[in-house]
Order: C-alpha cells, then structure tokens, then sequence
C-alpha cells in the first residue's frame, strides 16, 4: 500500500512542476517567451525586455515571430459569411493602435483548434483600407477555434490579439 502512495506522490509532484513550467514558460499566446538575448539585466538582479531586438526578430521573421501583449491595439473581426464557414470566408481585420488605424502593418490571421491534431490556419492578411486588413481562408473542420491576430509594425515587437471563431 505505502507504494501505491508513492507513486501517487510523485505523480502530483510532477504535474505540479509541469503546471508551473507551463506558467513560467508561456507568454500567454501559446508561444514559449522570447529566447536568451531579448532581455537585459537591470538593478538588483531584475530584467527589461529588449523591444529592439524583438522588433528586429518580427521583420525578419514575419508571421513566425515571437509576440509581445500590448493593450494599446485592438483588433475587430468581422467576417463573411457571418458566421464563419468551414469551407471558405472572408475576414475583414480592422487594427488599431491607441484609437487610430495601423496602416502598413505586417497582420497575419492565426487559428487552430487546440483539442484536435489537424493543421491550423496561418495567412497573411492584404491592407485593403486605413487600418483594415482582409484574408481568405478555410477551416478543415467546424466547432469552436481559437484566432490570433499579429501585428508587425515597422520598429515594433510583433503583438498579438486573440479572439474565438465558432465555424459552422
């Protein structure tokens, strides 16, 4: 019996250490944080993030780099057909940053559906006005996927904004 405990034990202390490292190492989009080299020491042993460096990373890697939350951007989904279709809609992105259109941005239009294992949605949106930006897509499966927007502004991290889809 004592080592039927055991193993109990060990088992909790490992999904704890598991859920921990999971908080620690996620920024919060499903992303791991930015790598070695995108944060600097400051006093007492603290750190900042280095924006330059993650804004220099987000024009060169575009759609793949890594993001940062900023509260100053909103993202407003709109789509057609409403609601969105497996197999084929449009969506209209408008992205604003403190209130005014982010115009010459770099969006791309992210989703997938976590409990399954199929390939996800990874396209990059066409500026068709002042802020608004707008992609085509289909969806191998509906029910309820989970969207990210990315922002790459020139000299800028790349920031994203989530939302969900319920696809019919």
């Amino acid at each position: 019996m004592t080592r039927w405990w055991r193993v109990l034990g060990v088992l909790a202390v490992a999904s704890i250490a598991f859920g921990g490292g999971l908080l620690l190492f996620s920024d919060g989009d499903g992303e791991p944080p930015p790598s070695t080299g995108f944060f600097t020491p400051g006093p007492a042993g603290s750190a900042s993030l280095d924006t330059a460096a993650l804004a220099t990373q987000a024009a060169e890697l575009g759609c793949a780099a890594r993001t940062v939350r900023d509260d100053a951007y909103r993202v407003t989904v709109d789509s057609d057909p409403q609601p969105p279709r497996a197999e084929g809609t449009t969506f209209r992105l408008r992205v604003t940053r403190d209130g005014q259109p982010v115009e010459g941005a770099r969006v791309c239009f992210l989703a997938d559906m976590t409990e399954m294992s199929h390939r996800g949605v990874n396209e990059e949106a066409v500026e068709v006005g002042p802020g608004v930006y707008q992609v085509e897509t289909s969806f191998v499966m509906r029910g309820g996927w989970s969207g990210r927007v990315k922002v790459i502004e020139q000299g800028q991290p790349a920031v994203a904004v989530g939302f969900g889809i319920d696809v019919q």
